[in-house]
């Protein structure tokens, strides 16, 4: 009985690995390869040199400490980039160019975590998927190069190629989907603030925006449509309508919220769900003289890069931490996550909150003369690290690092650094998010929420009612020094010139 199980299993186990490698058409694979190449490169052109700027403070993401921004590394990847892009586009020494675009752009990203963007991460986890993937064997120079060896017209890639950028790509919609399961968007915020506001003035359809069943269709419309028609991207009868309305989702969300590439990534990873042989069906039909050889697929067997237990094996666990890291957050309360930034990175919440800083202030205390110096945060901060200055790793990064500097500067052990921060999520009321009197550069970065974040208590507040009462009075310097509860202050210092204990602090904090 036993050895007919054994036995049973071996043969699915084999029938399993056959269809992972049957031969697959290489045309839409191409067409991804190509469409990806040139999203990237329009972003590496028009963006990164201004924003991949070296700081003396440079923030890491929790577990990557080891990763530093190095401004000469970062000038030669980013004047790099361009080029090897451009052989990804055409299947130019594809081999060497895809793992190369994939360490360069992954070293950006992981060395600037103060640009953390969604898409910039599934880029990433595309190109280290398609660095193992034989990508150039269609519309490619290689293989054109190649045309002696492989004579075939239609180079063939094993069906596993597709499957595993299929999977990519669900999982990013469905988790993407999952996540506003949660009080504040079921209550349609922040939705209805952006929709009602953006669109309501649109000409002829603007008046439609105004009502919140509109608002509803949407909110819950998203979640149905990430976390139930993401999976019938499979099924071949409702393929083409689910991608129609994916299509017109993402295009909307790109005129609306000005996301950047994000949604013509997702349509283009939605392309690898239709027919392997789709592009090449099409172009055929555009000359209808082609011979029908041409959308054969190539029986010749080509040395694989890895061996097949190999690549089954890394592909289940690439799977297989690609639904941990996200899975895991949803078991955090959304709000508290976005209230506290715990686990808001790499785990596809998107869209989620209306999250807006108003108040930073850091301070530097001197126990020993018990003075006090107030920091300008403009002369040690980017203008993106201020705006993501309220992610709790970063928070106490930045404290640390000012400990620091103030230590070398003041040639003394025994600074302490207090941080008053104000936010607001999601429509309600603003309140202190730092405990003020604690030291913060005390604290370590850690992969839990941090103790000296305080808990939000203000309750969600409607639309109308933060129209009616959404003027933020900033304290003054004198009032965030009350708050830091710090006993016997002779001495007050400003870092900018201007500032008095009486002047309110800027709303424009790095300023």
């Amino acid at each position: 009985m036993n050895n007919n199980v054994h036995a049973t299993l071996s043969q699915r186990c084999q029938k399993l690995t056959a269809w992972l490698f049957d031969k697959q058409d290489g045309s839409s694979l191409a067409v991804f390869r190509i469409l990806i190449g040139l999203l990237l490169i329009s972003d590496v052109l028009n963006k990164f040199k201004d924003k991949y700027v070296v700081q003396d403070f440079k923030p890491t993401y929790y577990g990557f400490d080891w990763i530093y921004a190095n401004q000469s590394v970062v000038d030669i990847f980013i004047n790099l980039l361009p080029y090897t892009i451009f052989c990804i586009i055409v299947g130019l020494f594809y081999r060497l160019a895809m793992p190369l675009t994939a360490f360069m752009f992954g070293y950006l990203f992981l060395a600037f975590p103060e640009h953390y963007l969604n898409h910039y991460y599934l880029v990433l986890l595309y190109l280290i998927l398609m660095s193992f993937i034989p990508a150039n064997r269609t519309w490619a120079l290689d293989s054109l190069w190649n045309n002696k060896k492989f004579p075939s017209p239609s180079r063939s890639i094993p069906r596993w190629c597709y499957l595993i950028l299929k999977i990519q790509t669900e999982i990013m919609l469905i988790f993407a989907g999952l996540v506003k399961i949660n009080n504040d968007w079921l209550h349609l915020i922040p939705l209805i603030g952006w929709i009602q506001i953006g669109l309501h003035n649109l000409p002829l359809i603007g008046w439609l925006f105004l009502f919140n069943i509109t608002t509803a269709i949407g909110a819950y419309g998203i979640i149905i449509l990430h976390v139930l028609g993401a999976p019938l991207l499979f099924w071949k009868r409702t393929r083409i309508w689910i991608f129609s309305i994916y299509v017109c989702f993402h295009l909307t969300n790109s005129f609306i919220f000005h996301i950047g590439i994000f949604p013509f990534v997702t349509i283009a990873a939605s392309l690898l769900f239709f027919n392997p042989d789709w592009p090449r069906k099409f172009t055929n039909k555009l000359k209808p003289n082609v011979s029908a050889h041409n959308t054969q697929i190539s029986k010749i067997k080509k040395r694989a890069l890895l061996p097949k237990n190999v690549t089954i094996f890394l592909f289940s666990l690439w799977i297989f931490i690609q639904i941990l890291i996200p899975f895991s957050a949803l078991f955090s309360t959304n709000i508290e996550t976005e209230w506290s930034g715990h686990r808001d990175q790499f785990t596809w919440r998107m869209m989620l909150n209306e999250r807006s800083i108003k108040t930073v202030v850091f301070a530097a205390h001197f126990p020993e003369n018990n003075s006090i110096e107030f920091v300008h945060l403009k002369k040690y901060l980017s203008p993106m690290q201020c705006y993501r200055i309220a992610w709790s790793d970063i928070t106490v990064q930045f404290a640390r690092h000012l400990k620091e500097l103030y230590n070398k500067k003041y040639n003394t052990d025994t600074v302490e650094i207090h941080a008053y921060i104000v936010l607001r999520v999601n429509l309600r009321e603003t309140e202190l998010w730092t405990d003020p009197t604690l030291d913060m550069s005390k604290y370590e970065p850690i992969f839990g929420v941090h103790e000296w974040i305080n808990p939000l208590t203000n309750p969600l507040r409607t639309w109308k009612e933060y129209l009616n009462d959404r003027t933020y009075v900033p304290p003054t310097y004198g009032e965030v020094l009350a708050s830091m509860n710090i006993p016997s202050v002779e001495t007050v210092i400003f870092e900018q010139d201007g500032v008095f204990i009486g002047t309110p602090v800027s709303k424009i904090f790095c300023q």
